[in-house]
């Protein structure tokens, strides 16, 4: 009893020691645990942490919300934990942006543990011990991270293996090149008068275009646009048999995988009592002589095999089943009678026959009904879309049509091929094809493959379902020699539900069929993620229930159809939010608008550091809701929407820059003409043109005012004097003001209608101020620089409105989204002359397909109709998609706009598109949206405090009266805060040389860069295939100093790689640049500067070079040199002083100049 009682005692103590533990842990910070992460609360808490497994391959889906970055960065940690080197592992992503957040929330992590979740925070702490152990220095050497975009990893590739790659050096990316694609064109067809293969193909190439030479230039021109989609089959069809061949075995391949997904449908639901029921038809059939494709259907025992053969018996049973029509406009048969193999009961008078007739019909009505009940809507789709399916896979016109094409086409890309090679520069898809040669040569692997093979070990892709075919085939080539057991793991992780850049060629099929077969031989573990951080509990729940529903039922890769997962909210302490409609008849064209425009409005009042954002299908869609912001001086920032040179400032701008820029170019300057400070006439732009023996600026300059129509003869007047003044201080004080006093001088201020446009202006001069010259030269660079500057209101605030399309919004979130013109379609394109599609084939691999717009007058073919309406149907699921993207960027609030019909005659609403966001939400929603809008009121439409008008014809008045030049020229004209660094005068430099001096910078630019050392041979091979005259053509040189330019750039190229000194300054150094800009705030003011060459060398001093095409044909060279040496001194010791406030080193500023092999030092004194 007494050992009892001691006992019990004991166990008080126990329990009150345990009890004030508790407490104590619970109410001491030092002792509390950190808060676990949300997701543990969750049902996918144990997928996340398998996903860390560091073992095995993964294909992770995580949906809109889902925290798919913070789990990328996990696994990047928990790999690192494991690997000997950082640059074992390889992460790819699609942009430089997601790449570098990435990388720095990696870095951040590093630095802050504490700010991240417990998981975060345990990984952190294992790496920095691994870090410290192997001495990886992460914090001072980030770039052991590899983390890069697909298109960066090429480039580095293509570095390592200049041989392979044909082009010596690796050569410039450059994202738009229309230009060349168009030149390769026109030097393809220039062929056409060849009397061997290539004349004859494109001969026969031009007559099936009908001798269009516009529209045949047009589609070669797409086509190598594009060309990464048909270039390998093209190439393996041209070498193996005729493209045609190749072409018919891909259709018939995807005819065949069409009948068996129908056949599998089927088979379930026709035993043999359906069996005897359709051979009975048939009978019947056959009986009164009737002819129905139903009938080859007698030769099978069951339903027809999935073989093209079987293909008109497949017909036969659809015919069977549905009505005619295109396939949104087929039914099931609601009448059965002798056509289909049921006679009429009424017309025996034997009651036996008349039962049995009537049975028969009644068992047919009985198997729709199964099959319109349990097949599923794709199901169902599927069967009648067989009437669609191609009978021939290539008719014979078509055939010779595409074995000409595929000739033309391959010559058109050796055209493009030389091009690149002369200009130095490539595009994405030339990138990708010489990383790919660099890891298979001669189609062999290659040493960089195995050495790669070596190094990497774990590789990991974001966005896996925006993936191309040519990005999955680099992958392999990647992961070729990988073995399940050798520790070598992927890590695949995206949303097909998000995948909405078929435009850009992404593959939703491939993340799907990873799903299922793995990749290459190693099997991915699938893993779907279903927690949102994101939203709050409405938007989530209208997201699964209403936009749910909408997406198809089962997946089919060859058109993109995903089903759809649904989420769970995670963080149940947000706001549970709210999701509202605001919906108006057609009749007030401006309500809509006005709509979003008291949304915004009342949110900005009631929650004013709350994010707001505006999300559009189509630009279009902002027309009437961007001058209304403007109006009510709502803050706001478009991006890449309302850009500068969506105006028509900035073109007449644009005009005036390449005018003065390329003298040559006849557009521009009859754009000039055009323009307000001038106004000609169409009469009397074509008699400029008819008068023109040289050039449009020259006939100007010379015309006779009295030429000029009266009413435009003032304003011609005042532009020649403006041109001859301005042409007498060429290029001073720089291109920009030069430009600039130009256009004030021309009238330009006095055109403009409002003081929003003058900023506009001021905008675009500071960019160009702010260009360097090499850039304008390639103008469809600078051209692209002013496409990316969005315009933003005359007040910006820290937190505009954000108006974009949903593409742009993809990856970004918001407190409130705002979705107008749910009701409208998007605009339908016209036919195209070539229809290529890349289908997703059994096997995983890309399957070609291809079907010509036939010619003028001729019926679209089979094939042609079947491939547009799969592309049609792609689109249709990819709006769903869209939708989904859209709605699930909303934090709190989602608003929902829409504009609908009314139907007079049969006094309801008219049901809105199919192919509308609304049309997907409409099953859902009719009943909703009837009752809250009710019948149109008879009230005035809505009002906004602007107006779109059509745009007007402006002129400046005839009696304005032009500035004189020295008033121009002398003051600050447009208040610019940013000009271009000042060189000091040109005495000597002729338009050629300074030509020439731009193609010696851009390739010596080209030399520089990369930081492994190219051989003197590769660097010579580059300089010879360089088509210099090209270049300069580019540049504006006329024909007759081509080859003179050419030959002096060439020499000074070629002296700089075989001189010791240019040697030295083209090899790699630490903390080498070329062309570095930098903008100096050095006093009196703010320059633009741009550095030749800059690096530091062994002996820890901070070179700065800068190039000098100068020649001296005399004696005296060390006068002359010295004389070049005090000209350009003030200019390097204003790149030393703004180098000085980044670098603390000894700097030493140099000269170089190519065409003597000369070169001048000093030191740089503060």
């Amino acid at each position: 009893m007494a050992s009892l009682k001691w006992l019990l005692k004991r166990f008080k103590v126990v329990v009150s020691v345990l009890t004030l533990a508790f407490a104590v842990f619970l109410f001491w910070p030092p002792l509390r645990k950190r808060k676990m992460p949300v997701s543990s609360q969750h049902s996918d808490s144990a997928q996340r942490r398998q996903a860390l497994e560091v073992n095995q391959s993964f294909i992770v889906q995580a949906p809109a919300g889902s925290g798919k970055t913070r789990l990328l960065i996990q696994r990047i940690l928990s790999l690192l934990t494991i690997v000997e080197q950082p640059e074992q592992i390889l992460a790819l992503t699609f942009t430089r942006k997601a790449a570098h957040e990435m990388r720095e929330r990696i870095l951040g992590a590093f630095t802050q543990p504490e700010s991240e979740d417990e998981q975060t925070a345990t990984l952190v702490q294992q790496l920095k011990a691994r870090s410290d152990y192997a001495e990886w220095q992460l914090e001072q050497c980030p770039s052991r991270l590899r983390i890069m975009t697909f298109d960066a990893l090429n480039q580095s590739l293509v570095r390592r293996t200049p041989l392979h790659t044909e082009y010596g050096i690796c050569p410039d990316i450059e994202e738009q090149l229309d230009e060349l694609y168009r030149e390769a064109a026109h030097q393809t067809l220039a062929w056409v008068e060849d009397k061997e293969a290539h004349g004859v193909a494109i001969r026969d190439y031009l007559k099936h275009q009908d001798n269009d030479y516009g529209r045949a230039h047009q589609l070669l021109a797409q086509m190598l646009a594009k060309r990464d989609q048909w270039l390998t089959q093209v190439v393996t069809g041209q070498r193996h048999s005729d493209l045609h061949h190749l072409l018919q075995q891909n259709v018939t391949l995807q005819i065949e995988q069409h009948l068996l997904a129908v056949r599998t449908a089927l088979s379930p639901y026709f035993r043999a009592a359906e069996l005897r029921l359709m051979a009975q038809a048939i009978e019947q059939l056959k009986a009164n002589e009737q002819a129905h494709n139903l009938i080859l259907c007698e030769q099978y025992q069951s339903l027809p095999p999935a073989e093209l053969t079987a293909l008109p018996a497949w017909l036969g049973l659809h015919q069977w089943f549905f009505t005619s029509g295109s396939v949104d406009n087929i039914d099931w048969r609601k009448r059965l009678d002798k056509s289909q193999g049921f006679a009429a009961p009424s017309e025996v008078k034997d009651k036996d026959e008349k039962n049995r007739r009537a049975q028969l019909k009644e068992e047919m009505n009985n198997l729709i009904a199964t099959l319109k009940t349990l097949l599923t809507n794709e199901e169902i789709t599927k069967f009648k879309e067989l009437a669609l399916l191609p009978q021939s896979p290539l008719e014979e016109q078509q055939a010779e049509f595409l074995d000409a094409l595929a000739k033309v086409l391959l010559i058109s890309v050796a055209e493009l091929k030389l091009l690149f090679q002369r200009l130095g520069k490539v595009d994405y898809i030339e990138m990708a094809a010489a990383a790919q040669a660099a890891l298979i040569h001669d189609e062999q692997v290659s040493d960089l493959s195995i050495a790669l093979d070596y190094r990497i070990h774990h590789i990991l892709v974001d966005e896996f379902q925006d993936t191309s075919f040519k990005q999955v085939e680099l992958l392999h080539q990647l992961t070729q020699d990988w073995q399940p057991s050798d520790g070598r793991t992927l890590f695949f992780v995206g949303d097909p539900m998000q995948s909405i850049y078929r435009f850009r060629d992404a593959q939703i099929g491939l993340f799907i069929y990873c799903q299922t077969h793995g990749f290459n031989q190693l099997p991915l573990t699938v893993l779907t993620l279903s927690a949102n951080y994101r939203s709050g509990e409405a938007v989530i729940d209208f997201v699964n229930d209403n936009i749910g529903p909408a997406f198809p039922t089962s997946s089919d890769l060859s058109v993109g159809a995903v089903t759809y997962a649904a989420s769970e909210i995670a963080n149940t302490s947000k706001a549970v939010g709210s999701v509202q409609w605001h919906c108006n008849y057609d009749s007030d064209v401006n309500q809509e608008a006005a709509n979003v425009l008291a949304i915004i409005q009342r949110h900005q009042v009631q929650h004013p550091k709350a994010s707001i954002a505006v999300l559009v299908r189509a630009r279009s869609h902002l027309n009437e809701i961007l001058p209304a912001l403007k109006a009510s001086a709502i803050p706001y920032q478009a991006v890449e929407l309302d850009t500068l040179t969506a105006h028509q400032l900035s073109a007449d701008l644009i005009a005036l820059t390449k005018a003065m820029l390329f003298p040559a170019d006849s557009l521009a300057w009859l754009s000039v003409l055009r323009a307000p400070w001038c106004g000609l006439t169409l009469k009397d732009l074509t008699l400029l043109t008819e008068r023109t023996e040289t050039s449009i600026r020259d006939t100007v300059l010379d015309l006779s005012p009295e030429l000029i129509s009266p009413s435009c003869r003032s304003r011609f007047q005042q532009l020649q004097q403006v041109l001859i003044e301005a042409y007498n201080t060429a290029w001073q004080p720089s291109f920009s003001r030069w430009v600039e006093g130009t256009w004030v001088a021309l009238g330009g201020p006095i055109s403009l209608p409002s003081d929003s446009q003058l900023d506009e202006a001021k905008l675009y001069f500071s960019t160009l101020a702010a260009t360097p010259m090499a850039e304008l030269y390639e103008f469809s660079k600078f051209e692209r620089r002013l496409s990316k500057i969005s315009l933003a209101t005359p007040s910006p605030v820290d937190n505009p409105v954000q108006l974009m399309t949903i593409h742009r919004a993809k990856g970004l979130q918001f407190d409130t989204v705002i979705v107008p013109g749910l009701g409208r379609t998007p605009r339908t394109g016209d036919n195209p002359v070539l229809i290529v599609d890349e289908e997703l084939a059994p096997n995983g691999r890309a399957n070609l397909l291809m079907a010509p717009l036939p010619p003028k007058g001729e019926t679209h073919s089979e094939l042609y109709r079947y491939l547009k309406y799969l592309e049609q149907k792609r689109i249709d699921f990819e709006a769903t998609r869209l939708l989904y993207v859209a709605a699930t960027r909303a934090e709190r609030e989602l608003h929902l706009c829409a504009t609908l019909s009314w139907h007079e005659r049969k006094g309801g609403i008219n049901p809105p598109s199919a192919r509308s966001f609304l049309g997907l939400l409409w099953p859902t929603h009719e009943k909703f949206i009837e009752t809250k809008l009710g019948q149109p009121s008879e009230s005035q439409p809505t009002t906004l405090s602007h107006t779109v008008t059509s745009p007007q014809f402006e002129r400046i008045p005839a009696t304005w009266q032009r500035p004189k030049w020295r008033e121009v020229e002398s003051r600050d004209l447009m208040n610019n805060t940013v000009s271009k660094e000042l060189e000091p005068p040109f005495d000597w430099a002729s338009d050629l040389i300074r030509c020439v001096g731009i193609v010696v910078h851009q390739q010596l630019y080209r030399f520089a860069l990369g930081t492994e050392e190219i051989t003197r041979e590769d660097r010579l091979n580059s300089i010879a295939i360089l088509d210099v005259p090209y270049l300069l053509n580019q540049l504006g040189v006329t024909k007759e100093n081509q080859q003179a330019g050419a030959t002096l750039a060439k020499q000074a190229l070629v002296n700089c790689v075989t001189d010791e000194v240019g040697q030295w300054l083209l090899s790699p150094h630490r903390e080498g640049a070329a062309e570095l800009a930098l903008t100096s705030h050095l006093k009196p003011e703010i320059r633009r500067l741009v550095i030749d060459r800059t690096f530091v060398d062994e002996q820890d001093v901070r070179w700065i070079v800068d190039y000098k095409v100068s020649r001296h044909e005399g004696e005296n060279l060390e006068g002359f040199l010295d004389q070049e040496q005090e000209r350009y001194r003030t200019q390097l010791d204003l790149y030393g002083a703004c180098m000085r406030t980044l670098d603390d080193r000894e700097i030493r500023l140099g000269l170089y100049f190519p065409l003597m092999k000369a070169w001048r030092t000093w030191s740089y004194k503060s």
